[in-house]
């Protein structure tokens, strides 16, 4: 038996704006609950206490564990800063970060209560997704950043205390600095558990003396389907019903300026419309329902900015807009409904999983859309938004078999879950030793 009041942190939960966070954390906090149900549970969010967006942050997960202890990172967001100009806001968010080195040594972030938490629990778990990384080569807030996010993993090795980090993504990691702080952090963990095997090639790469790393499902896999009040108005609303329906999520191309972004976007978005209008036309479904999946913090995490231009391009098609902020369990509930969705946001594509609804993923940054999809056995059904061709989609439309699709993904997302059900297992042994 655990014992009672074991403490368990989790950190680096981002923001419930961005759906599949939201997702990841409340399906990791669901299975811990179910296994450590003894457990005294808290989250260190990604968010700093200056943090405007903090108070709204973790809102659908406050309202799925009213009792869980949120506070906030103890490191300030760098994009969330407002000084003086865009290198006087960078020269001060670095002070602060290389403060926080020195703070480490000399126990200075004592008093804070997300050190408290690390300090006083009996594990720490580091909350999956993709942002261990530091992709741009010659870039000093990159590198920072990646420290930033590694940081409570160098607070419970300077307390000695346990953690493991689940669902994770990693890389690329472009210079030597980012390899050595990623190394450290990895070979000092209990467990590292990452979502596909590209991760876990790159984490061999970084030279790890442990084994201690294995490839498990993505969290959002724990996830159940929600039919709330909310959801049955959307669908009475936009006079939808079961299977009557295909679901289109989109986003900006996340790269930089200097990397073409906006302009891959609007191609993107361009290839987008001319393949829902060709849906349309073959009669593959009646109605396509663009949903903006992930709603904010950021401007570029704000699908309704391109869900707006993918509608304005297809105007006079019979498509609907849904913006609502859903949970995660909610949106598992409509992705459900359709009959098909074609997901950028890869957690749209999860979350249909989980719903019993097939689809396809375009893949626009790291491993995780073409690692999971080829874990699912579905490669061919994974594109690049760079690359994105409506042509190319069609063909595979062409020769789908829905009925069949969704047989094999609601096998493999049981398959996933008994996984994770492993996975959580194998946690709750640790913490009875």
């Amino acid at each position: 038996m655990i014992p009672k009041e074991q403490k368990v942190v989790l950190v680096n939960a981002w923001c419930d704006d961005n759906k599949g966070d939201g997702g990841i954390c409340e399906g990791t906090l669901s299975l811990l609950k179910e296994k450590l149900f003894e457990a005294d549970f808290s989250l260190i969010s990604m968010m700093s206490g200056e943090n405007c967006y903090l108070k709204s942050a973790h809102r659908h997960i406050i309202g799925r564990f009213p009792d869980l202890k949120i506070v906030p990172f103890p490191i300030a967001n760098l994009t969330m800063k407002n000084f003086v100009g865009r290198y006087g806001t960078g020269l001060v968010w670095t002070s602060q970060v290389l403060e926080s080195l020195v703070k480490l040594f000399i126990d200075g972030f004592a008093r804070h209560p997300a050190v408290g938490l690390i300090r006083e629990s009996d594990l720490m778990i580091y909350m999956g997704g993709h942002y261990l990384h530091n992709r741009r080569p010659y870039n000093l807030f990159d590198l920072l950043n990646l420290y930033r996010l590694l940081y409570p993993a160098f607070v419970a090795i300077r307390r000695r205390k346990p953690y493991v980090l689940l669902g994770q993504s990693l890389g690329p990691f472009t210079n030597g600095l980012g390899r050595f702080l990623t190394k450290i952090v990895l070979e000092n963990a209990q467990s590292v558990y990452v979502r596909e095997e590209r991760s876990l090639k790159i984490a061999r790469e970084l030279g790890l003396k442990k084994n201690n790393i294995s490839v498990a499902p993505d969290l959002a896999f724990a996830l159940k389907s929600c039919s709330s009040e909310r959801l049955r108005h959307i669908m009475e609303e936009y006079n939808l019903t079961e299977g009557s329906f295909w679901v289109v999520t989109v986003r900006q191309s996340p790269l930089g300026p200097k990397e073409n972004s906006s302009e891959i976007t609007k191609e993107f978005l361009n290839e987008m419309s001319v393949l829902v209008r060709r849906i349309l036309m073959r009669k593959y479904t009646k109605r396509v329902v663009l949903v903006a999946h992930t709603i904010g913090p950021s401007g570029l995490e704000d699908d309704k900015i391109p869900t707006r231009v993918l509608a304005s391009l297809l105007k006079g098609e019979n498509i609907s807009i849904i913006e609502d902020d859903l949970s995660p369990e909610e949106l598992v509930g409509l992705y459900g409904l359709a009959e098909f969705l074609i997901g950028t946001r890869f957690h749209s594509v999860i979350f249909a999983m989980v719903g019993g609804t097939p689809g396809i993923a375009v893949s626009y940054f790291g491993p995780k859309s073409w690692g999971i999809m080829e874990k699912m056995g579905l490669r061919d059904f994974c594109f690049n938004m760079e690359k994105f061709s409506a042509n190319d989609v069609l063909e595979i439309l062409h020769a789908l078999d829905i009925k069949k699709m969704k047989d094999d993904i609601c096998r493999k997302v049981h398959d996933f879950r008994l996984e994770l059900e492993d996975l959580t297992n194998n946690l709750s042994r640790k913490m009875e030793k």
